[in-house]
């Protein structure tokens, strides 16, 4: 087997000094990196003590879940669990200070996993035990799971007479093995882990590189998080299987300036990156609003293949990037790609095509290929997502959802597939992996191993596969999944005023610009609810802020469109269970039987809002530059900070979400976490104060502790170690503790990060 250790112990033996892994902070540095051989090294050294510490107590086949920061420590972890052939489970860190929010997923997955022992990093464990100093002062109730053994990795274990274990363990493991488990997002009831074997994982990442034509000169920049299967598998383990070298940065890093993405990948000639559909239309959007004088000098002639995908790919993103930086050397290499955990990550690439098809025939299950320059309003674009016969040993089925019938030319149906990328099903869901991972065609010769069943709805045009939506509920926005029952659940929990089970969260799309905001013709969330009894206007507009702000922050997405219902009217099955399509529908043709409703910038159908994107893609004029003038925090009042505060959040979410807003809400109650990190973006360009990612997402931080902090000259590095410094005062020599007594019990990470002792 040609697999990812056998290709890290070649390049080892051929190119050990090749730096390969880069990490840069939020000003684009480089922060940490490591050669091929020593990558190498810390892994075997990890993987020896992770066998052989008896404190430790781990062995061939246990799970570990992996729990770190954005950092390369991560990826040392993960291949020591290759090594050690111990199951790595990589899981999103829980904020430690607010496990209300994150603790629930993250307690699923043991669960579910059977993992009884967490790796992690001496700085997230640092984090993690002064949050629980935190939560006894508050009598905070959430824990950590009692029966998990923390493992901190990058401090060294104790020694051990066992002679060191080679290095290439793994290089003996059965191709069926279980290499890891990708964990899907969405519910925190049922997480599924999707079980990745040896074989799968050197399948996949085979036709990767060879579809990409990914090689020794490929250089990777990334901002996708580790957790999640194409930022761990596309940019990071394909980097080590073809042999080039890598540059990444956190995704906080990106959001707060997403033009830095672009500058590294000029600065470091990346040829190859992969990233969500949002992230293209944010990019040009972000580049185009800087004024001439800031916008970086770019050459992107570098770039040779970018992938597009994790959620809905649109023509109008696309052509928006290209129309921005195609002056600067960019050509048209940005390819729609068509993956899930499931099938491991990759399916096909490529995509470059364009179909204009009938909508109605679309509604009936069949594929009407209408002339591109047709005067029509029944055409809808579709993008190719790429070629799946490029790929060796798979193939693609299009199957009708009730017979289980291949379905013929021309017609659409659930996308089916089988090659050796496909999971062996999921970790303790027998029954689950049997009719997901192991279905047959209903007339056909069956199967050896049977196919994939995905659950996307979709189509073949001269070789190239089209996507035409999901089966399922789930929605993306900016490349995250949320499942539709936990927004539900979380907004009737925290609100008697909604009937129980009679509410319904869908995917929207923003058809034009709210007031004042920057995002447009993006995915979005609308939500649903019927109310027990119909009280004042004052009252219901009252509860609508109170779920909008609950829900961004418990589920860290915003609410777009929220309409409260009369009793007993919301759409439901005859079985009594929500109906999620009805209800969108309903939305749509505004028939549902509202006593309330907030839908600014929300177009009316899906198809609406492709054809609004794409004609404003063509259409629509550069948008008027926002100028940051850079700004010394002394020589301005404080309520001067607060009111360009005020106009930069106003900017960000639009004037009419900032009409409700307080300066002493707390940050997340009206943003979510890509709107905090773009104000945190815009304080450390306008003031030079770069304050922690974690402090600006604490639930005590305010626009008016904002502005205070600002004008203190911010927390900065000697905040960072102010301990040991001894004086407890920022730069401009303000006692941080004086000023603002709640900020260390509040934000832990602001304490020294000590490494703790074993």
């Amino acid at each position: 087997m040609d697999g990812l250790l056998e290709r890290l112990s070649h390049w080892v033996q051929t190119q050990p000094e090749k730096d390969v892994l880069h990490f840069c902070d939020d000003r684009g540095a480089i922060q940490e990196k490591y050669s091929y051989a020593e990558l190498a090294a810390a892994s075997d050294d990890l993987a020896q003590r992770l066998l052989e510490d008896e404190s430790i107590g781990l062995s061939p086949g246990d799970r570990a879940l992996l729990v770190y920061l954005p950092g390369l420590d991560f990826l040392v972890a993960f291949l020591a669990c290759l090594k050690a052939r111990i199951i790595a489970v990589p899981v999103f860190p829980p904020d430690p200070s607010k496990l209300r929010k994150d603790l629930h997923m993250f307690c699923a997955i043991h669960d579910t996993s059977g993992a009884t022992t967490a790796l992690t990093s001496s700085s997230y464990n640092y984090l993690k035990k002064a949050a629980g100093f935190r939560r006894i002062l508050t009598g905070d109730e959430h824990r950590w799971p009692d029966s998990l053994r923390w493992v901190i990795t990058d401090t060294g274990g104790r020694k051990t007479k066992k002679a060191v274990v080679d290095g290439n363990l793994s290089e003996g493991a059965d191709s069926n093995d279980v290499a890891f488990l990708q964990f899907t997002s969405g519910s925190t009831s049922e997480p599924k882990g999707v079980q990745i074997t040896f074989g799968n994982l050197a399948h996949n990442l085979k036709a990767i590189t060879t579809d990409l034509q990914a090689v020794q000169d490929t250089v990777v920049v990334s901002w996708l998080p580790q957790y999640h299967d194409m930022g761990l598998i596309g940019a990071y383990l394909g980097i080590l299987f073809c042999g080039g070298h890598g540059y990444y940065m956190s995704p906080l890093t990106f959001i707060k300036r997403p033009v830095l993405w672009m500058e590294l990948i000029s600065k470091y000639r990346g040829t190859h990156m992969q990233a969500p559909n949002f992230t293209y239309i944010l990019c040009a959007r972000k580049f185009k609003a800087l004024p001439e004088k800031q916008r970086p000098s770019l050459d992107l002639s570098c770039v040779r293949h970018m992938i597009n995908a994790a959620e809905p790919v649109t023509a109008g993103a696309i052509e928006g990037f290209y129309d921005t930086f195609a002056s600067y050397g960019l050509g048209r290499v940005v390819f729609p790609t068509y993956g899930l955990a499931e099938h491991t990550v990759f399916v096909c690439s490529g995509g470059q095509k364009r179909l204009v098809v009938s909508k109605r025939a679309l509604e009936n299950g069949r594929v009407d290929v209408l002339d591109s320059d047709a005067d029509t309003d029944d055409g809808r674009v579709l993008v190719g997502c790429g070629y799946p016969g490029r790929i060796d040993g798979l193939t693609v089925a299009i199957v009708d959802l009730a017979s289980k019938e291949r379905k013929p030319a021309g017609d659409v149906g659930e996308i089916w597939l089988s090659s050796p990328s496909k999971a062996r099903g999921y970790w303790g869901r027998p029954d689950l992996s049997e009719e997901d991972f192991h279905a047959q065609i209903q007339g056909e010769e069956a199967v050896e191993g049977g196919f994939l069943r995905t659950g996307d709805l979709g189509f073949m045009h001269d070789g190239e596969l089209y996507i035409t939506g999901r089966q399922k509920d789930l929605i993306i926005v900016r490349g995250r999944n949320h499942y539709p029952q936990d927004i539900e659940m979380s907004a009737e929990g925290a609100y008697a005023e909604l009937r129980p089970g009679c509410s319904a969260a869908f995917h929207i799309r923003l058809a034009t610009l709210q007031e004042g905001s920057e995002e447009a013709g993006t995915d979005a969330v609308a939500y649903v609810a019927e109310v027990r009894e119909v009280g004042s206007s004052e009252s219901l507009e009252q509860l609508a802020k109170g779920i909008q702000q609950h829900v961004a922050s418990d589920q860290g997405v915003s609410l777009s469109a929220l309409v409260l219902l009369k009793p007993r009217t919301v759409p439901k099955t005859s079985s009594g269970k929500i109906a999620r399509r009805w209800c969108k529908r309903g939305f749509e043709a505004k028939t549902l039987e509202a006593v309330y409703e907030f839908t600014e910038g929300v177009v009316a159908t899906e198809e609406a809002a492709d054809a609004g994107e794409t004609k404003r893609a063509e259409q629509e004029p550069e948008p008027e530059p926002v100028m940051i003038d850079k700004v010394d925090p002394k020589d301005v009042s404080q309520e001067e900070i607060l009111e360009q505060l005020g106009a930069s959040v106003k900017r960000i979410i639009g004037g009419i979400s900032y009409a409700s807003v307080s300066v002493d809400d707390p940050l997340t109650t009206f943003m979510d976490s890509m709107a905090i990190a773009q104000v945190n973006g815009d304080i450390g360009y306008r003031y030079d104060v770069h304050l922690p990612d974690e402090f600006a997402f604490q639930e005590h931080c305010t626009l008016r502790v904002l502005s205070q902090v600002i004008k203190a000259g911010g927390l900065g590095e000697d905040a960072r170690n102010f301990e040991a410094a001894g004086d407890g005062q920022n730069a401009n020599g303000v006692s941080l503790a004086d000023d603002f007594p709640c900020l260390f019990l509040c934000c832990p990470c602001l304490k020294p990060k000590k490494k703790p002792r074993n």
